[in-house]
C-alpha cells in the first residue's frame, strides 16, 4: 500500500476502550474514522457513550453493525464491545475481510478465539490486538534480549497493579467464586465509577483485565511459549469484588518452554496503595544478566557481563502513547508484522483461562494455546 493512502475506519462499540483509541486514531494523518455503530438493544448507558464518541469525533452513529461493515471507504474495524460480546462481534467483523484492531483480551473463550483466528487466516487481514508492546522501553528490551546481552532467558517476575479505585474491603467473607462467563459488572446507576476504569465498572474479574498485560509482556519478551500455569486469586481490596466472588488481586506462576519460569501478581489495588497508578515492573532474568523494566518510568535497566556490558545502562522514554497506533499503520502497510496479532491473542486467552482453571483446580494447567 502507498505511503499516503488513508484507511477509512469503522469504529464498532464504545461499551468498553473505544473512547482511549478512537481520537489517536482520529489524529492519525493516515487514518480518518467514518462512522461508529453498536448493535441495536444495547443498554442505555453503553447507547450513551457511543453517542458522545460519535458526537466527539464528528461522525454519525447507527445502531447496524452490518450497515458500517459496507459502509463506503470503510477498511478497518476498530471493535470494542464488552467482553462476553467479543466473540461474536469479532468474528462477524473478521468474516467481512476488512483489518481489525481489537481490544483486548480477544475474546471470552478459547473456542471463540479459535473461530476467529480461522476466520482472519480464511480471508488473510491484517490484526492488532490493544497492548503495551508500543512503549520504547519495551521495544528496547525486546532488541536487548535478541541481541543475546542477557543470555539465555532463566525467569521473569512481573508485578502489573492498577492504583485505581478506593480500597474499601471489609472483614465480611467473600461470596463463593463466581462461574465464568460474566466479566465486568456496572453500577446500578450506569454512570458511577467505583473502580475509575473508565468505563462505569463495579468489578471486573482483573486477572483477565489486568494480569493480561503481564500475560503478553512474557511471551513477547521471551518468546517462549507457557506450558503450565499455576494460579491464585482473592478479593483483599473491594468489597465489590468481595460480594460479587470475583477476584481484585491474583498471582501465577508460569512454566516456559525451554524450562524457564516466570511469576506474576496482578490487580487492582485502589488508589491509596500507591503515590502514582500502580506499580507496573518486570524482571527479566537470564544467564548473562539481568533487566529491570519500569512501565510507569518508561525506564529498562541492563546489567550485563556480555560483550563489555558491564554495569547499568538506563534508558528513558517519552510517553509513547501513540506508538500502538503508528505501528498499526506499518501493518497495515505490510512494512512489519503486528506486536500481537488475533494467534497470540489465543494464547494470551489461553493462559489466562488456565489460570481460573488451576484456581478451581487446585492443579497445575496447561494451556491449550501456549
Amino acid at each position: 500500500m502507498s505511503s499516503d493512502h488513508v484507511y477509512g475506519v469503522a469504529l464498532l462499540s464504545n461499551a468498553m476502550h473505544q473512547s482511549g483509541y478512537a481520537p489517536g486514531m482520529a489524529r492519525h494523518p493516515r487514518l480518518r474514522v467514518l462512522v461508529l455503530a453498536d448493535d441495536p438493544g444495547q443498554e442505555p448507558l453503553v447507547v450513551q457513550r457511543n453517542r458522545e464518541l460519535a458526537d466527539e469525533l464528528g461522525v454519525s452513529y447507527i445502531e447496524d453493525v452490518d450497515a458500517a461493515l459496507r459502509w463506503p471507504g470503510v477498511e478497518v474495524l476498530s471493535v470494542c464491545p464488552q467482553i462476553e460480546r467479543r466473540g461474536d462481534l469479532v468474528r462477524r467483523a473478521a468474516a467481512s475481510g476488512k483489518h481489525l484492531w481489537l481490544d483486548k483480551p480477544l475474546a471470552p473463550t478459547v473456542a471463540d478465539c479459535s473461530a476467529i483466528v480461522d476466520m482472519v487466516q480464511m480471508t488473510g487481514q491484517k490484526t492488532s490486538i490493544v497492548s503495551h508492546l508500543g512503549y520504547d522501553h519495551i521495544q528496547q528490551a525486546r532488541g536487548w534480549i535478541a541481541e543475546g546481552r542477557i543470555g539465555d532467558i532463566l525467569a521473569i517476575h512481573a508485578d502489573v497493579h492498577f492504583a485505581k479505585g478506593q480500597p474499601d474491603r471489609t472483614d465480611t467473607p467473600p461470596a463463593a467464586p463466581a462461574p465464568l462467563g460474566r466479566w465486568t459488572y456496572r453500577t446500578p446507576d450506569g454512570i458511577s465509577d467505583p473502580t475509575e476504569s473508565g468505563h462505569s465498572v463495579i468489578a471486573k474479574r482483573e486477572l483477565y483485565e489486568i494480569g493480561y498485560y503481564a500475560v503478553v509482556h512474557i511471551r513477547y519478551l521471551s518468546g517462549l511459549p507457557i506450558e503450565g500455569v499455576f494460579a491464585r486469586t482473592g478479593s483483599h481490596f473491594s468489597e465489590a469484588h468481595a460480594e460479587r466472588g470475583v477476584e481484585d488481586f491474583a498471582t501465577m506462576e508460569l512454566t516456559l518452554g525451554g524450562g524457564a519460569i516466570a511469576t506474576i501478581t496482578t490487580g487492582r489495588i485502589g488508589r491509596a496503595s500507591h503515590p502514582m497508578n500502580g506499580s507496573n515492573h518486570l524482571t527479566v532474568i537470564g544467564t548473562e544478566g539481568t533487566l529491570l523494566l519500569d512501565l510507569r518510568r518508561q525506564t529498562a535497566e541492563l546489567c550485563s557481563g556480555v560483550s563489555g556490558q558491564q554495569g547499568t545502562t538506563i534508558i528513558s522514554r517519552d510517553d509513547a502513547s501513540d506508538a500502538l497506533v503508528n505501528h498499526f499503520v506499518r501493518v497495515l502497510d505490510g512494512d512489519e508484522p503486528a506486536w500481537a496479532d488475533v494467534e497470540a491473542g489465543r494464547a494470551h486467552v489461553a493462559t489466562l483461562l488456565a489460570g481460573y482453571e488451576s484456581v478451581a483446580m487446585g492443579t497445575v494447567v496447561r494451556p491449550e494455546f501456549g
